[in-house]
C-alpha cells in the first residue's frame, strides 16, 4: 500500500473522472467479504444450528437478530474513527485490509459449537464467537462502503463501478449457496466436519479478497484538512435524522431488506420441509442449482443496466424492479410445490433478475445523499452516512430476522415433528411468503415516487461540489 496514493488525492479532486477498470475491479471484489460477513452467517445459521445442532429456531432468530444490533451499534463508532482520520495511506484502506483480516480469520470459529453441548450451550457459544466476529467484520465494512462515495462524482460512473460490486457478489452467490450441500456429502466424516472445513475456505477466501481490495483501490478524493471540524457522532445522527431526502432514500432499501429477509428466512422451512419433506441436502442443492443459475442471469442483468441504462433516471427503474418483483413473490404459491420440486429454480432465477438490476441502481444512489449532506453541512462524512446506513439495514436485517423465527412458530411449525407438519401450517407458511413481501415492496415502490432527486439534480450537486473544492484549495 502506497502513501503517495493518498498524498495525490490530497492535492487533486479527480472524482469527476471516469475511474479506470482495474480500481473499479480492485473495488469491486472487496463486495466477497462484505457479502460474506453479511449473508454468510445468516444463511447458514438456520441449517448448521436449527437442523444439525438442534437449536430452537425461536432462540435462533432473537439471537441472530441481537447480534446484529451489536454490529450495528459498532457502526456510527467506525464510521467517526475513518472520517476523522488523516493517515498518510488514507482514510479508508487501512482499515479495510486490517478488517478483513480479522474477521477473515475468525469466521470460521463461529461454526464449532460441538453437537454433544447442551443448547445452553451451544448458543452462549455461538453470541460470544458472533460478538467478536461483528466487531472485525465492522472495522472492514464501514470504510469500504464509505470508499465506494468518494470514487466518482460521475453520475453514469457510479452505476458501473456499483456493477463490479454485483459481479463480484455474483460470484460470491455462485459459490457460496453450495458450502452446505457439499459439508453433507461423502468427501466428509459427518456433516459437522465438513461444515467447519468449508467455513474454514470460506474464511480464508474473506481475507485475501479484502485484502486485495483495500491494497490495490486508490483514494481519490481529497482528504479533509487539518482545520476541518471533527465529525461528531451525535451531531451526525441528529442531523440526517432530521433530513427528509435521508429518509426517502433510506426507506426505499430498508423495506426491500425487511421483505426480502423476512421471506428468505420463512422460505428455507418452506422448501426443507414442505417441498422437500426434511432433507436439508436436496434443498440446498437445489438452492445452489437455482442460485447458480439466478447469478449468471443476474450478472447479465448488471451488465445490461451499467451499459445501456446508467444515465436513466434511477427512481423509474427501481420502481420497475420491484413491481416485477411483486409478480415473482406472488408466483411462489405455485412453483413452491413438492410434486414439481425443481420449480423452486425459476423463482431463485427472477429474484435473482429484478435484484440485480435493483440493488446496482440502489447502491449507485448512495453518494447523491453524501453529495447533498456535503452542499447543505459543509462537512466530508462518508463514513457516518455509511455507518449510520449500515446500522439501520442491520437493524431492519435483525428485526426481520428475529420475527421470522417467531413467524415460524406463529405458523404453527414443530421442530420435534420434522416434516409431518399438519397442512393448515403448510398453507399458513406459504401464504406467508407471499403477503410478507408484497406488502413491504409495494411501500417501497411509493417510497420511489418520493425521492426527489434524479439525474439532473444529482449532475448539478456534483459540479457545485467541485467548483467549491477548486476554490478552497
Amino acid at each position: 500500500m502506497k502513501p503517495e496514493n493518498a498524498a495525490t488525492a490530497a492535492s487533486k479532486d479527480t472524482t469527476s473522472e471516469p475511474l479506470p477498470l482495474s480500481q473499479k475491479i480492485a473495488y469491486g471484489i472487496g463486495m466477497i467479504p462484505a457479502n460474506g460477513g453479511n449473508q454468510g452467517v445468516k444463511s447458514i445459521a438456520m441449517p448448521v444450528y436449527a437442523i444439525l445442532l438442534k437449536v430452537n429456531p425461536a432462540t435462533l432468530g432473537l439471537v441472530l437478530g441481537l447480534m446484529r444490533l451489536w454490529d450495528a451499534i459498532l457502526d456510527p463508532v467506525m464510521g467517526r474513527i475513518t472520517d476523522n482520520s488523516r493517515s498518510r495511506f488514507g482514510r479508508r484502506r487501512p482499515f479495510i485490509i486490517l478488517g478483513s483480516i480479522l474477521f477473515g480469520v475468525c469466521y470460521p470459529f463461529l461454526w464449532w459449537a460441538s453437537p454433544e453441548w447442551s443448547e445452553y450451550a451451544k448458543v452462549i457459544y455461538f453470541v460470544c464467537l458472533c460478538l467478536i466476529f461483528y466487531v472485525c467484520y465492522t472495522v472492514f465494512l464501514v470504510p469500504w462502503n464509505a470508499l465506494f462515495m468518494e470514487l466518482s462524482s460521475n453520475y453514469e460512473d457510479r452505476s458501473r463501478i456499483r456493477a463490479f460490486n454485483v459481479y463480484a457478489g455474483k460470484l460470491y452467490f455462485f459459490v457460496f449457496p453450495w458450502l452446505i450441500p457439499i459439508s453433507q456429502g461423502d468427501l466428509f466424516d459427518d456433516p459437522i466436519t465438513g461444515v467447519r472445513v468449508m467455513t474454514g475456505i470460506a474464511g480464508l477466501a474473506f481475507l485475501l479478497f479484502g485484502v486485495v481490495s483495500g491494497f490495490f483501490t486508490q483514494e481519490r478524493a481529497p482528504l479533509p484538512q487539518a482545520r476541518e471540524e471533527k465529525i461528531s457522532i451525535f451531531r451526525s445522527l441528529k442531523e440526517f435524522g432530521r433530513d427528509p431526502v435521508f429518509w426517502k432514500l433510506k426507506g426505499i432499501g430498508l423495506l426491500v431488506l425487511l421483505g426480502l429477509n423476512l421471506d428468505d428466512f420463512l422460505a428455507q422451512y418452506v422448501s426443507v420441509f414442505y417441498i422437500f419433506e426434511g432433507d436439508l441436502e436436496a434443498s440446498s442443492r437445489v438452492s445452489a442449482i437455482g442460485g447458480n443459475i439466478g447469478q449468471v442471469a443476474g450478472a447479465i442483468m448488471a451488465f445490461v443496466v451499467s451499459q445501456f441504462l446508467a444515465d436513466k433516471d434511477k427512481r423509474l427503474i427501481l420502481k420497475s424492479c420491484l413491481a416485477l418483483t411483486l409478480v415473482g413473490v406472488v408466483s411462489q404459491w405455485w412453483l413452491l410445490t413438492p410434486d414439481y420440486p425443481y420449480l423452486k429454480i425459476i423463482v431463485h432465477v427472477y429474484i435473482a433478475i429484478t435484484n440485480s438490476a435493483f440493488w446496482l441502481l440502489y447502491g449507485a444512489m448512495q453518494p447523491e445523499f453524501c453529495d447533498h449532506d456535503e452542499l447543505a453541512t459543509g462537512k466530508r462524512r462518508q463514513g457516518m452516512y455509511s455507518a449510520v446506513s449500515s446500522w439501520l439495514n442491520k437493524a431492519m436485517v435483525s428485526s426481520a430476522i428475529g420475527m421470522s423465527g417467531f413467524l415460524v412458530i406463529l405458523c404453527g411449525f414443530d421442530r420435534e415433528a420434522g416434516a409431518d407438519q399438519s397442512d393448515s401450517t403448510y398453507t399458513l407458511m406459504r401464504l406467508a411468503i407471499i403477503i410478507v413481501p408484497f406488502v413491504f415492496f409495494s411501500i417501497a415502490i411509493w417510497c420511489c415516487y418520493l425521492y426527489p432527486v434524479g439525474p439532473k439534480e444529482a449532475r448539478a450537486m456534483a459540479q457545485e461540489l467541485k467548483l467549491r473544492r477548486e476554490t478552497s484549495a
